[in-house]
């Protein structure tokens, strides 16, 4: 896919995190639309005629399915980091390290992620909040 997203920067900040950008250094994540740029298209869509889109995942998950680097130019989709992944795991010892890393680097990621020192990591924290619209990943501090 040599399509560009947005916030996908171009180079790689080095000055925090230069011991990543030696050998294999693997950024996971995931390809997304923003509920507001995906009610935006629809608005679009509707004064044009057109069909409204199901969601904002089919959307975006479509969009890269086409191999169409014009039509990902043309799509609000966003780029967000997960993970590190090193040939030696002890390089990215933890998930709040990886999402360190990324910042670093300059890559966007989830910034409601939060380490909980409790060991109940999987119980609902109330830093959460209790709306559907807030997505957030909780990481377990190492043991």
């Amino acid at each position: 896919m040599c399509g560009r997203f947005r916030n996908a920067p171009l180079r790689l900040r080095k000055h925090l995190a230069e011991h990543l950008l030696q050998g294999r250094t693997e950024i996971r994540g995931e390809i997304v639309m923003l509920k507001r740029d995906f009610a935006a298209r629809n608005r679009r869509q509707h004064a044009a005629g057109q069909p409204a889109f199901a969601n904002p995942r089919n959307l975006a998950a479509g969009t890269i399915r086409q191999l169409d680097p014009a039509l990902v130019a043309q799509r609000p989709l966003h780029f967000r980091g997960y993970d590190v992944i090193r040939d030696d795991a002890a390089e990215v010892p933890t998930s709040s390290y990886a999402y360190d890393a990324l910042t670093a680097l300059g890559i966007t990621r989830n910034q409601q992620a939060a380490v909980f020192t409790n060991r109940r990591g999987n119980e609902f924290h109330p830093a959460v909040g209790a709306s559907s619209a807030t997505i957030c990943r909780l990481i377990p501090m190492a043991s």
